[in-house]
């Protein structure tokens, strides 16, 4: 909602005097609790919405514990590629949530679908179906003592499909079940009129020029005004001139936003502009939103189609050498296409490198020759983009992340940084219909037509996996920085170097996913980048792992091919690979398999291929994680699970050789300990490190009840046991599955399973600042060594131990849970150093026909 301008002044405060706002807000009319707000596009519904939501808060006659609970969703599909009924659902449970935490626990008792399906130890896996969203919501509205307002803006932006179609099903069951529920609607009229709404008896204020002529009035009133800073106009002409811009306006307030950027930008260049001059370039401006998307491409193509390249000139992202018209008008047409069918909002900086970017291009500075370093003048030209700031940008509260295609895709760079959009959805809508509609012989163009690019999502695709295949990149992943810069610091300024690979990495499947009939070229060259390209989808695994989970940069060794093509989702490309006959059973360095990888992660189609393809089915992974249901659970819910555990289960050892107080004890929740303890688990238990469920028990509060308890029943206390570290970095004890309780080494990025070194001087509030073995033997140290104390840790099957309380572990084997390599493998050998002989034989043998197959991975010593 901050993303939405507030209402100009004095517009809009008409709202809550309608009869249907007045009537939809009364809490004895039971009959019309859905209001909606019909407009067409540009007409300023939006704000309406945003203002609407004001006004239903800042109601001073109700008592502060009968304020009512507002859930809000505005749908904008030029931050977020793809909307759903799914993702309004999530936003009114998660903001109910936010607001009344306390009443989690009576909707979890009362909600089917988290009862049956909602795992504490691994929230991830719950799925966010409308029916189970569906199910928590009527719970929600069923519980709630308060009235509660559902707002959602641009309803005509979600994707109709058959979660609409259910979501609307049941839309009467939930202003059913709680009397006191109002839901509002915006759209536009197609919506409206596609959807029969007239079950819910719904009431509809209409965003007409005969409604809205008042506040368009006062808006161009407030426009005229900025503008006698550099024009004389008197009352008379200025009331001439409302009327005719409040005609063509024709009720569209983003009308007169991009008339008066249009008068704005020309005024800019004029010594002394003339009110004749402001009425002719009234008279000349269209009517009709779409009707100024075209005068503005008209206007771009006939000012800067003509002229000869100058000063601050537009260059062609192509080689080849083409007209004058074409080379200005291209860096124009890409410019808007790349804003359109980006996946997330682009950067200044990383439109700077798309444009520039071919399927030519081998390395950086080839690209790096054609960068348009005036780019923001050229954005400047095309009034209906805008630049936003990276604190405006930041004050959205939208979630950060989404899940697309097996991994957490960033909705925005890593980096603030300055962002391009549109200033409105239409305008999306009219660039990519103008672009996939082009002149025909039924639809000539008349000399005035902009004409674009080829530059589908096919394309974009392509342009990405080529930026990922640059020679740069062959080196691998990047674990090392320059002394006294640490990983995380290096790899962020590398990111902002290479300017567009963390939006490659991130969404080029993305964009090859949403293309249709892809040619055989693009197939092979995906294919071959995915496949044979090892080191570079090393670093693009280290820069998806980096944007997405904690900017980190370790990754799993290994999935390449049909591993990595699963793993992601892409049917076309197993098809695609498995028609090319790529080893189906290829496993990466956890022994991972791609059937493994697309089934855990709810690609159902791929897995399917890869299995009536003939793939190896098993489950097993090749590397074991810590799956202890009890340890993970919330407090809440920790007694009912007690409870249906016996003293048997409780002292049952996990394929680690450990017992539940040993996760019980790392997880640092006091409360969750004690409950724990209460069942007389057995204290004197080890793993096969020689550790007692108190060497693993970092958090200070954890470790006075486990030393109490030892104490009371008779065990021995150590003096190690007895010691009091004050350091707590990296102790996890918020609620995460312990196979992502990984902590990484401040100079390479690795992360860290065995012995490494941490220094509680350099670190962080919330984030420690540790030294792997193999760059501690390398010289590398803290931040201040000469001042700084290193503290020896380990980290041994998941959960980690200080060498403070566990002298006895300084001279224990620990090895990495990872048991599997992909050293010696053969075949393998792919790095700089390969023989240039080998790789000939390969190129022969493909000429042959016989296509290249990876050697299935063997365990070690196998």
């Amino acid at each position: 909602m901050n993303d939405i301008k507030d209402a100009a002044e004095g517009t809009l405060t008409w709202i809550d005097s309608t009869d249907e706002y007045t009537q939809w807000q009364s809490p004895s009319d039971h009959m019309h609790k859905v209001l909606l707000l019909e407009g067409k596009a540009g007409s300023g519904k939006s704000v309406f919405t945003k203002t609407l939501c004001r006004t239903v808060t800042q109601n001073s006659s109700v008592p502060e514990k009968e304020t009512p609970v507002l859930l809000s969703y505005f749908c904008n599909k030029r931050v977020r590629a793809q909307e759903s009924c799914i993702e309004i659902l999530k936003a009114f449970v998660c903001q109910y949530f936010k607001e009344n935490k306390g009443e989690f626990t009576t909707v979890y008792k009362q909600s089917k679908s988290l009862c049956d399906q909602w795992d504490p130890a691994q929230p991830g896996q719950f799925k966010f179906g409308v029916t189970n969203l569906l199910d928590i919501f009527t719970t929600i509205l069923q519980v709630s003592k308060n009235s509660v307002y559902g707002v959602v803006d641009a309803m005509d932006e979600c994707h109709s499909d058959r979660d609409m179609e259910e979501f609307m099903t049941h839309l009467p069951s939930l202003l059913k079940s709680n009397t006191n529920f109002r839901l509002f609607m915006s759209s536009r009229p197609d919506w409206i009129a596609d959807n029969d709404l007239s079950e819910f008896n719904p009431l509809k204020i209409i965003l007409h020029p005969g409604i809205t002529e008042k506040d368009i009035s006062q808006v161009i009133e407030l426009e005229l005004c900025r503008l006698q800073t550099k024009l004389t106009i008197d009352e008379k002409d200025k009331l001439a001139l409302k009327r005719k811009l409040t005609n063509k306006a024709e009720g569209m307030m983003l009308w007169v936003v991009l008339a008066f950027r249009r008068i704005q930008d020309h005024i800019k260049r004029m010594l002394s502009p003339t009110l004749k001059w402001l009425e002719k370039m009234v008279e000349k401006l269209p009517r009709e939103i779409f009707g100024m998307y075209d005068h503005i491409m008209a206007t771009i193509r006939e000012k800067y189609g003509k002229t000869p390249h100058s000063p601050g000139k537009v260059d062609s992202s192509s080689e080849d050498e083409e007209d004058e018209e074409s080379s200005n008008l291209a860096i124009y047409g890409k410019l808007v296409l790349w804003v359109a069918r980006s996946g997330r909002p682009l950067t200044v900086k990383e439109l700077q490198f798309a444009l520039a970017l071919d399927m030519k291009d081998k390395c950086l500075n080839d690209m790096k020759k054609k960068i348009n370093c005036d780019i923001e003048r050229v954005i400047g030209r095309i009034p209906f983009l805008e630049i936003i700031s990276a604190e405006r940008f930041a004050e959205s509260p939208e979630e950060d992340q989404e899940s697309r295609w097996g991994f957490f895709i960033p909705r925005q760079a890593s980096t603030p940084s300055c962002t391009v959009r549109f200033i409105h959805q239409s305008a999306r809508e009219y660039i990519l219909k103008s672009a996939d509609n082009p002149p025909t012989e039924k639809t000539p163009d008349n000399g005035t037509r902009f004409t674009y690019p080829k530059l589908d999502d096919a394309c974009i695709g392509n342009l990405c996996v080529n930026f990922l295949s640059f020679r740069d990149f062959d080196t691998g992943p990047l674990h090392q920085f320059d002394e006294g810069i640490n990983f995380k610091e290096g790899f962020k300024k590398f990111l902002e170097d290479c300017g567009f690979l963390e939006y490659c990495a991130s969404y080029w499947g993305y964009h090859l996913n949403r293309a249709s009939n892809l040619d055989d070229t693009t197939k092979a060259h995906v294919a071959d980048w995915i496949s044979n390209r090892k080191n570079n989808m090393r670093l693009y695994f280290q820069v998806v792992n980096y944007t997405a989970f904690g900017r980190w940069g370790d990754y799993v060794d290994g999935e390449f091919g049909i591993i990595a093509a699963a793993g992601l989702g892409i049917g076309w490309l197993v098809d695609y690979m498995i028609q090319k006959g790529h080893n189906l059973d290829q496993r990466d360095e956890w022994g991972r398999t791609g059937y493994q990888l697309a089934n855990g992660r709810g690609f159902a189609e791929c897995a399917q291929k890869l299995e009536d393809a003939g793939a190896y089915t098993g489950q097993e992974f090749l590397i074991n994680f810590p799956m202890g249901r009890m340890c993970w659970d919330t407090v809440t819910n920790l007694k009912n699970a007690l409870e249906e555990s016996g003293a048997d289960s409780m002292e049952a050892k996990d394929e680690f050789g450990r017992t539940t107080v040993f996760y019980a004890c790392s997880r640092g929740d006091a409360e969750l300990l004690s409950a724990v303890l209460e069942k007389g688990p057995d204290l004197g238990v080890k793993d096969p490190y020689g550790r007692l469920p108190i060497d693993v028990t970092i958090d200070l509060e954890c470790r006075e009840i486990m030393l109490a308890k030892m104490k009371k029943d008779g065990m021995k206390v150590t003096s190690a046991m007895a010691k009091k570290v004050t350091c707590l970095h990296d102790t996890f004890s918020y609620q995460v599955p312990y196979f992502l309780q990984t902590v990484y080494c401040n100079c390479c990025g690795r992360a860290l399973r065995t012995f490494y070194f941490h220094c509680c001087g350099c670190s962080a509030e919330n984030e420690g600042f540790n030294i792997c073995s193999q760059c501690h033997d390398n010289g590398k140290r803290c931040l201040d060594s000469t001042n700084h104390k290193l503290l020896g840790r380990v980290t041994a099957d998941w959960l980690v131990s200080w060498l403070d309380y566990t002298p006895h572990m300084a001279n224990t084997k620990v090895e990495s849970p990872i048991k599997w390599s992909l050293d010696g493998i053969q075949g393998y050998h792919d790095q700089d150093d390969d023989d240039e002989e080998e790789e000939e034989e390969e190129e022969e043998e493909g000429e042959d026909g016989s296509d290249v197959q990876e050697e299935e991975i063997t365990p070690v010593g196998s």
